[in-house]
């Protein structure tokens, strides 16, 4: 039996129930490398053959699914989006039909739906428009010459681009950037009056993580509906800076600020009633690995309740900050807290690392308030004392919770933000090529993309527009030096003397890797399509500190 399962627009957890249920039973999964989020691949049972149809021909991908089948085992074709949705499915459903071998599809979310949820946007507006139009931009594969130009259709509506991440939508009235750059006018002859949004920059770090990092400072954002209440916002705005509004004046109003904020701020702080707070947030709330804090306090300043995103999001933390600063309680309902047991998910935040697998939160927690042991597991030694129901794991294969910049097997997975990413590339290397070796390289690795946090490249690099981009649209700094500043550094890498002869130094991923991070080369050169990668880690010191008032 072969699924053909649609893994949706990026975030692990955005995957159907079913589609993740397929995966962690398949005995072998065949995913699309250059688009799939490799961190789905951690839903695999161990044994589990997977193949990156990336690296694959048509016929070699339909080999592995006969295969398969003759000897009685189930493959899962992991699609990104929906399948249905350019991912070539007819070609293989046919040859499937022709062979006599049964399949079946499970949707997915696709990434304009997607990117119209991470922008709270609407593509459907009443009165403006009940058309959505799905195209792409034509490259290997070549799209009709009628279909080149969407006002040849004769159809008024919003136009969503998938292949390059893009959304069009029309707003009436003045030029409105909604969270990426726009050109205006997909026709400057008088066509369409749609602007173009290319919102893959913001879009992705909401689908893939949103959580402020460490002691990072929070983006706060206050509302009001009293006088009294405005003042003690801005009050609060003193210990935890951000802007203050109040409902009803200067043209603000509850669902627009909501929306506004939601997508923008870390934390939201109604200060009124948490009915008003609760009705406003249920539009907008879509997961505790993207959902920002949100606390709402009574405007006497007498509780201050965190009612989302209580540990990931911070907002336990905030409300016991901003109780200190006004003299309020905290009112703190989140099992583990109330029962005094260790936060595993907020442990995390405090360390400065990504949960990878946000579902799995639940299973350690669960095993705590239970009254049983959970293991972990990591390769940096933890400072401290592990708090009460944690112990070291005999062997990391039978830990439940663990740190590690290559998650695999069915633990929950912590991922130090300490990653530096070496690269190397040809001239003229465009930000797609670069987007689809990273895509691989994290794939054969097991890398969990989350955990870089810079780039670093020899100066002959500095001016790739590729590169630059690339790095950009990751939110990552990236450093270069000269190939005598990489020779200097100290180790032993991969040599290679065609490098050697055109840089002047013999490796420049691994050495620049090493030399931006302070730290050890995790993961050796990898080259792939013109491309090499190598990954390095800064120093990292864990301990067990896990509360906010723990020094």
């Amino acid at each position: 039996m072969v699924h053909f399962v649609g893994a949706g627009p990026g975030a692990p957890d955005l995957i159907t129930r079913r589609g993740a249920a397929l995966l962690q039973t398949a005995d072998c999964i065949i995913y699309a490398g250059s688009l799939v989020n490799p961190a789905l691949l951690g839903l695999a049972k161990a044994g589990c053959a997977i193949y990156n149809s990336a690296e694959m021909t048509l016929e070699q991908v339909l080999a592995v699914m006969r295969q398969m089948e003759a000897e009685h085992k189930t493959t899962v074709r992991l699609h990104t989006g929906d399948p249905c949705l350019y991912g070539a499915i007819r070609e293989q459903m046919d040859a499937l039909d022709a062979d006599g071998i049964a399949y079946d599809d499970t949707p997915g979310v696709s990434s304009f739906c997607g990117a119209a949820a991470a922008l709270n946007a609407e593509y459907t507006l009443p009165a403006v428009s009940q058309t959505v139009i799905i195209t792409r931009m034509e490259g290997r594969t070549p799209v009709p010459e009628t279909e080149k130009h969407p006002r040849r259709r004769g159809v008024q509506g919003h136009l969503a681009g998938a292949e390059n991440r893009a959304l069009h939508r029309w707003h009436p009235g003045p030029k409105h950037q909604a969270g990426g750059h726009y050109q205006n006018g997909l026709d400057r002859g008088g066509g369409f009056p749609w602007p173009l949004l290319c919102p893959q920059q913001t879009v992705r770090p909401r689908l893939y993580h949103r959580i402020p990092r460490g002691d990072q400072t929070v983006n706060c954002a206050y509302l009001a509906f009293t006088a009294k209440g405005l003042a003690l916002a801005q009050q609060l705005a003193q210990t935890c800076p951000g802007s203050v509004s109040r409902c009803g004046l200067g043209g603000v109003t509850l669902a627009g600020w909501t929306a506004q904020q939601f997508a923008a701020a870390d934390a939201l702080v109604f200060v009124g009633a948490a009915g008003i707070a609760v009705r406003a947030i249920a539009p907008h709330c879509q997961s505790k690995a993207t959902d920002p804090a949100v606390v709402v306090l009574d405007e006497c300043g007498r509780f201050a309740v965190p009612l989302l995103s209580g540990h990931l999001g911070g907002a336990n933390d905030l409300a016991r900050r901003l109780a200190a600063a006004c003299g309020a309680v905290p009112v703190i309902t989140t099992a583990t807290d109330a029962n005094g047991l260790f936060a595993v998910d907020e442990w995390a935040k405090k360390q400065n690392c990504a949960v990878w697998e946000t579902p799995r939160i639940k299973f350690v927690s669960g095993a705590l308030l239970a009254g049983k042991t959970v293991r972990y597991a990591s390769p940096w030694a933890i400072a401290g004392t592990p708090p009460a129901g944690v112990a070291e794991a005999e062997e990391p294969s039978g830990a439940d919770f663990a740190l590690t910049m290559t998650p695999q097997g069915n633990a929950l997975h912590l991922i130090p933000r300490i990653g530096v990413l070496g690269v190397g590339c040809k001239r003229g290397t465009t930000a797609a090529q670069l987007e689809a070796a990273f895509a691989a390289f994290c794939a054969d690795t097991n890398l969990a993309p989350v955990g870089i946090t810079a780039a670093a490249s020899i100066d002959l690099k500095q001016n790739e527009p590729g590169l630059l981009e690339f790095c950009r649209s990751h939110g990552w700094p990236v450093s270069f030096y000269s190939a005598a500043q990489l020779r200097a550094v100290p180790g032993t890498f991969s040599a290679s003397r065609f490098v050697q002869g055109v840089t002047g130094v013999d490796n420049v991923c691994e050495r620049a890797a090493v030399l931006a991070s302070g730290g050890t080369l995790l993961l050796p050169k990898y080259a792939h399509t013109g491309v090499t990668f190598a990954a390095a880690v800064r120093p990292f010191a864990p301990d067990w500190r896990w509360k906010t008032d723990e020094a």
